[in-house]
C-alpha cells in the first residue's frame, strides 16, 4: 500500500507540474470548522485530473467523556491542515459468523490498508472535485455511506477511490463514521441512547451542506447513497426529519433500514454482557455501566466485543450485535424515534427521487464452497420453520408462517432444493425489504429499483451476483474475497452512467442514450412493481423475486407494531 501512495504522489507532482498549479493554489478555507486545508491533483480513470482533500475532521475527537455520545462539530485549526492522506480509521470490529459457513472477516482482509491507524478519533472524510477549488461551478454531489454491517469498513481513499465516478463531473464525499460499540452500543436510557454511528454521518452530511460549495458543489443538491449497511444508514436517513432540506435524492444499493439485519430490538442487555465483558460489572446500575464502559481502555473494549453475542440463533441473519435502535423521542439528537416500517407505510419520510436495487443473489458471497454444508443448514431450517421468520419480525404463528413461506420458494425442502435456499438466504438478509420499501415509497416519490444480474464466476452450479460487487463497478477497490472475477468493462460504463444520470437529474434515464440501450427506466408502478434487470442486455421486468406472493404471506401473519419486512 506504501508503494500505491508513493505512486499516487508521483503522479500528483507530475500532473501539478505540467499544469502550471502548485500546492498554494490548492487551499481552501473552510467556513465551519474554521481552518484551512491543502489538497492535491489526482488523475480519474480517463486521465483527467480532478482534486483531492483526504481526511478532513468534521467533528471534535470521540473520546473520553465523549466516548458514547453524540459528535460535537469540530472546533477548527490553526495553520494549514495537509489533507493530502489518510491516516486513520475508526475500531474495526470482528465481523460476525453467519451460518452458512464462511467467516466473512477472513473474506474482507485484502481490503485492509496497512498505513491506516485504527483509533477512536477517526471522524474524518474525503472530498474530490473535478472543478477546482475556488471556481463557481455548482456540481451535484454525492455523498457515500461505507458498508461492513456496522462493524468494519471506512471510507478511505484506499477502500473507496473516486477515480470512475470522478468521470460523470461530480463532487464526491466519503467518510468515516464510528463502528460496533463505539457507534451503535445502547443502553436504552438517556446516558448512552445509540445510534452515534448515525449521528456521526448526519454531522457529516450537514458539514457537506455548509462547506460543499468551496469545492465546486451545490448544496442544495446533494445525493446520499450507500452500500449495505451503508445502504440501512441512508434509510435511515430518508426517514429522519433532521435530514429534511439536506439530501435532494437517495441511492441505496442492498440494503433497507426496514430489513431484519439493520435493526436490534434489544439493546440494553448486550450492552450489560459488554460492561460484564470488561470484568468491571457486578450489577444492572446503568450508572455503573456507563462509568465502566468510559474507563476502559478502546482496546479492552474492542477486545471484550468477541465474548458479546445472541443467546440463541437468529436465522440465516448473522448475529450482529451493534446496530441501530428505536430512541426515546426526547434523547438528545434522537435520529430514530419510531418504527421504520410503520413510517414508510405512513408516508412519513424526506420526499426525494429514491434509486433502490440489489444483486440478484446476495448471499453467494457468504456461502461455503463446501455443499455438504449448505445442506446441513438448509436441513436445520426445515425441521424448524419458525427459523425461517426472523426473531425481529412481530409475526403470529411463526411455525405455520415458515412452512407458508418455504413453500413460496420450492414444492420440496430446502435440503432438495439448494437453488431455492440461496434464493431465500438473499431474499430475507437483502432484497424482499429493498423491494417493500421501493412499493411504499412509491406511492409518494419518483424510485426507480433495479436487480444486478451481470453474470459472475463465485458459483457455476448456482450462478448470480453475490453481495458487494456492485461496488467494484462504481470504485477503484480491491476485490473482494470469494469474488476475484475481472470487472465486464462494459456493464461498468453502463452502471456509471445510470449512478451519474440519478445524481445530477434525478433520473437514471432522463435521455435517449445508445450507450444505455436507448432503454427508458420507469418508476416503481403503484400497481405492479417495474423494475430494471440490469446486464449487459437490460430489460424492464415486474414482480421482482416473486414478491406478490413472498408479501402476501408477510403481511397475512405480521401483527403491529411493524419495525422491519
Amino acid at each position: 500500500m506504501l508503494v500505491k501512495f508513493s505512486l499516487l504522489l508521483l503522479g500528483c507532482i507530475f500532473i501539478c507540474t505540467s499544469s502550471g498549479e502548485n500546492v498554494d493554489d490548492l487551499i481552501v478555507e473552510l467556513v465551519e470548522p474554521k481552518g484551512k486545508i491543502r489538497g492535491h491533483v489526482l488523475a480519474s480513470a480517463t486521465g483527467r485530473k480532478y482534486y483531492a482533500f483526504q481526511e478532513i475532521p468534521y467533528g471534535e475527537p470521540p473520546v473520553g467523556e465523549n466516548r458514547f455520545r453524540p459528535p460535537k462539530s469540530h472546533n477548527g485549526w490553526d495553520g494549514i491542515l495537509d489533507c493530502t492522506n489518510n491516516r486513520k480509521i475508526c475500531y474495526q470490529f470482528e465481523f460476525p459468523m453467519t451460518p452458512i459457513g464462511i467467516d466473512h472477516q477472513k473474506s474482507m482482509e485484502n481490503t485492509k490498508d496497512t498505513e491506516v491507524e485504527e483509533s477512536e478519533d477517526c471522524l474524518y472524510l474525503n472530498v474530490y472535485t473535478p472543478a477546482k477549488p475556488g471556481s463557481t461551478d455548482t456540481l451535484s454531489v454525492y455523498l457515500f455511506i461505507h458498508g461492513g454491517a456496522f462493524a468494519t469498513g471506512d471510507g478511505t481513499f484506499a477502500s473507496l477511490g473516486p477515480k470512475y465516478l470522478i468521470d460523470g463531473d461530480i463532487v464526491i464525499v466519503t467518510m468515516n463514521y464510528r463502528l460496533g460499540p463505539f457507534g451503535f452500543l445502547s443502553t436504552g436510557t438517556d446516558e448512552i441512547s445509540g445510534n452515534m454511528g448515525l449521528k456521526d454521518q448526519h454531522l457529516a452530511l450537514e458539514w457537506t451542506y455548509k462547506n460543499i460549495h468551496l469545492f465546486g458543489g451545490n448544496p442544495q443538491d446533494i445525493v446520499l447513497g450507500g452500500e449495505s449497511a451503508g445502504a440501512y444508514a441512508a434509510g435511515y436517513h430518508l426517514l429522519s426529519p433532521k435530514s429534511k432540506g439536506l439530501v435532494s435524492g437517495f441511492i441505496q444499493q442492498s440494503g433497507s433500514n426496514i430489513g431484519v439485519a439493520a435493526f436490534l430490538s434489544h439493546p440494553r442487555q448486550y450492552a450489560f454482557e459488554l460492561g460484564r465483558a470488561l470484568g468491571s460489572m457486578d450489577s444492572e446500575s446503568t450508572d455503573q455501566l456507563v462509568i465502566a464502559l468510559k474507563n476502559a481502555s478502546a482496546e479492552q473494549i474492542v477486545k471484550a466485543s468477541v465474548s458479546v453475542h445472541h443467546p440463541e440463533p437468529l436465522g440465516f441473519i448473522a448475529s450482529i450485535i451493534w446496530e441501530p435502535v428505536i430512541e426515546d423521542e426526547y434523547a438528545y439528537q434522537a435520529m430514530v424515534t419510531s418504527p421504520m416500517h410503520q413510517e414508510m407505510m405512513l408516508g412519513n419520510f424526506n420526499q426525494v427521487p429514491c434509486l433502490l436495487g440489489f444483486n440478484s443473489e446476495e448471499s453467494l458471497g457468504f456461502m461455503s464452497p463446501d455443499e455438504s454444508v449448505l445442506k446441513r443448514v438448509a436441513a436445520f431450517y426445515d425441521k424448524n420453520p419458525s427459523m425461517l421468520i426472523e426473531s425481529v419480525l412481530n409475526v403470529e404463528n411463526k411455525t405455520l408462517a415458515g412452512e407458508k413461506l418455504r413453500r413460496v420458494y420450492t414444492a420440496s425442502t430446502f435440503e432438495e432444493d439448494l437453488g431455492a435456499f440461496i434464493k431465500f438466504t438473499s431474499d430475507v438478509s437483502f432484497i424482499r425489504a429493498t423491494i417493500r420499501q421501493a412499493e411504499l415509497t412509491s406511492k409518494h416519490v419518483p424510485v426507480y429499483l433495479y436487480q444486478l444480474s451481470a453474470a459472475n464466476n463465485i458459483n457455476h452450479k448456482y450462478p448470480g451476483v453475490s453481495h458487494f460487487l456492485d461496488m467494484r463497478y462504481l470504485w477503484d477497490m480491491p476485490p473482494f474475497a470469494p469474488d476475484t472475477s475481472p470487472i465486464d468493462e462494459v456493464v461498468r460504463e453502463i452502471v456509471l452512467r445510470l449512478w451519474w444520470n440519478f445524481i445530477k437529474y434525478k433520473n437514471p434515464t432522463p435521455e435517449r442514450d445508445p450507450v444505455l440501450q436507448n432503454i427508458e427506466w420507469p418508476t416503481v408502478g403503484i400497481e405492479n412493481i417495474r423494475y430494471l434487470n440490469l446486464n449487459k442486455s437490460m430489460s424492464i421486468e415486474t414482480n421482482p423475486r416473486n414478491y406478490n406472493n413472498l408479501r402476501d404471506v408477510l403481511l397475512e401473519y405480521m401483527r403491529p407494531p411493524f419495525y422491519v419486512f
